[in-house]
């Protein structure tokens, strides 16, 4: 078994002792069994700084690479792919890790004096250690601790060429297995690969999976994807998206796009779009979240509590419940602390604090900032004209949104 890593600067010289140059990559035609081509060699030959040397006239791999003195040159032909452009340091799904890793090295496989293949590629931190010359001293190193480190190897026979020729490495395993990866990770991958890769692997998982992918794409990518695969697919993503990051998407579309998308959507989604959008054109739109809880005046503390252990994993921020009437109206606000304080039985509008402080959309953002710090509070209900709560500005985002400025 031999490392590209070791290769890679090798002298070489002719079997008269004639220096070449040094080796700067490898050729291989990609099939089933991977087969090396061709070195290139680095030379001082300004006519020829760059030698493409089939390996056919390869004498020896050790310290020095050996070639015939007869040797001829050749230039690269169709389906030749660099080992470092197409393969090193581009990005694999590793399913049995579940998550996305590098290639950090090349394995290949001596099959005969001047026969190599390639065997796989190392996803592993002996892949990294090999190209700073530091891989013997770990060894040692985590022997001493009684630990041994191995190289952490994917078998070439799990890599299709889908995106190869641009530069990517994807692993040909059952689509089914990357729903066990992180949305995250695989987004990350897919960013990686074509826009054609992408939209591949959408159709292919399932719905609720396919979203949460799809939420991670950076907005670009979002609004290239859904340009792509048809009203139908992108109105059954969005709804299923966080209506926040829905919205982003939805932004970037001309009106007439935007009617036609909310048309298809559900009479609540459609609502809360709108809403949202309508947001989006004010000055504190984008601060303002609509992940919020409100509950009615005469809800007992007990059932608040129990509402708050269904709902509140889904919240990303609950300090504060705000209380409605029976026409929605915003009438009141207490805290997470002062319910705990309080019996169980006892209904919320007994403790609430009564006509809280709240903005508006059209509230300049600089107001805004100064009620959170005049109130002391950590964030301030959005109402309508009909006093209807429709969404919060927290501190944290409008001290980060300053604090930027600076």
């Amino acid at each position: 078994m031999i490392f590209f890593s070791e290769l890679h600067n090798q002298k070489v010289y002719t079997e008269d002792n004639v220096l070449v140059g040094w080796l700067d990559d490898i050729l291989f035609h990609f099939k089933e069994i991977p087969t090396i081509t061709k070195i290139i060699v680095r030379s001082q030959k300004l006519q020829h700084p760059k030698l493409y040397i089939p390996v056919s006239y390869i004498v020896s791999l050790g310290s020095d690479i050996i070639i015939s003195k007869n040797y001829t040159i050749e230039y690269l032909k169709d389906n030749e792919l660099y080992i470092s452009k197409n393969v090193l340091n581009q990005q694999v799904i590793d399913i049995e890790g579940k998550k996305v890793v590098r290639v950090n090295d090349v394995v290949l496989k001596q099959t005969g004096t001047n026969a190599l293949t390639i065997l796989g590629v190392d996803v592993g931190l002996l892949g990294i250690l090999r190209w700073i010359h530091l891989e013997d001293v770990f060894k040692s190193m985590f022997l001493r601790f009684g630990k041994k480190i191995v190289s952490a190897t994917l078998p070439w026979s799990h890599i299709q060429p889908l995106e190869l020729t641009e530069g990517k490495v994807r692993l040909n395993v059952h689509q089914d297995k990357l729903q066990d990866l992180h949305p995250e990770d695989l987004a990350d991958y897919l960013e990686a690969t074509s826009m054609d890769n992408i939209i591949q692997t959408i159709n292919l998982l399932d719905l609720d999976f396919a979203t949460e992918v799809v939420a991670e794409l950076n907005l670009n990518y979002q609004i290239t994807l859904f340009s792509k695969i048809g009203i139908k697919k992108t109105v059954a993503i969005l709804s299923r998206m966080d209506p926040d990051e829905a919205v982003d998407v939805l932004s970037q579309y001309p009106t007439k796009k935007q009617a036609e998308i909310l048309s298809r959507l559900d009479d609540q989604t459609r609502a809360e779009m709108e809403t949202l959008l309508q947001m989006a054109q004010t000055e504190i739109g984008e601060f303002v979240t609509t992940e919020f809880m409100e509950i009615d005046s005469d809800t007992t503390a007990s059932h608040v509590l129990e509402k708050v252990r269904q709902k509140g994993e889904d919240l990303s921020f609950l300090d504060h419940i705000y209380v409605t009437n029976k026409s929605s109206q915003l009438i009141g606000v207490f805290s997470l602390h002062e319910l705990l304080l309080q019996s169980t039985h006892a209904p919320v509008r007994k403790f609430m604090i009564e006509n809280p402080i709240t903005v508006h959309l059209h509230t300049p953002l600089h107001s805004v900032a100064r009620k959170i710090i005049k109130y002391k509070v950590s964030a301030l209900p959005v109402v309508n004209e009909y006093k209807k709560i429709i969404g919060i500005v927290t501190f944290d985002d409008i001290t980060q949104y300053f604090l930027e400025k600076i």
